[in-house]
């Protein structure tokens, strides 16, 4: 039931942000430069984890690519409020990354995820990952292609090492 509501809300969100019905077929679209459907799922993923210090502020760090960036920008301008700021910087520059609660690592910069992760392996970030092997290597989330579809794994060890408290309905979520 929690998936269908899940894959619901995101479906409503490609609509509520002016997708047409075929530019909705992104759902079975191959992973690879599908930067809508993931600010989609990385906007969610704010929901149902918990920050050590509370998520008023939400800034999410792109790892150098400007697609993924443009994208998650503009989610930012439309879901930020009065009581949550939510921001975008997008830089290899590992000390503005270190002021991020997430950081997402597309697939043109994975040569630098394990270093990303070992890196902020003790502080409360999100690192999310287009490479789903990552996951095994410390990443908190990666999405992976299935049958031509968005998926999502959840290495809840990783995220409660760096003190993330990940909702019980989110890894209930995620692929296996």
């Amino acid at each position: 039931m929690k998936k269908h509501r899940f894959r619901a809300v995101v479906s409503f969100m490609i609509l509520l942000l002016g997708y047409s019905p075929g530019q909705a077929k992104l759902i079975d679209s191959p992973l690879v430069d599908d930067y809508a459907l993931q600010t989609l799922y990385i906007f969610s993923f704010t929901k149902y984890v918990e920050w050590p210090s509370g998520n008023k502020a939400v800034k999410i760090g792109v790892v150098s690519n400007d697609s993924a960036e443009e994208y998650l920008t503009k989610m930012a301008k439309a879901k930020s409020t009065a009581t949550v700021e939510i921001s975008v910087i997008n830089t290899k520059n590992e000390t503005e990354l270190g002021t991020c609660q997430i950081i997402f690592i597309p697939s043109n910069n994975t040569h630098l995820a394990t270093r990303l992760i070992d890196r902020f392996g003790g502080q409360p970030i999100l690192i999310i990952t287009e490479e789903a092997d990552l996951i095994k290597k410390g990443a908190s989330v990666s999405f992976k292609a299935v049958g031509g579809k968005l998926r999502f794994q959840i290495n809840e060890e990783a995220a409660k090492s760096r003190g993330l408290k990940v909702s019980s309905s989110l890894i209930a979520l995620a692929e296996k």
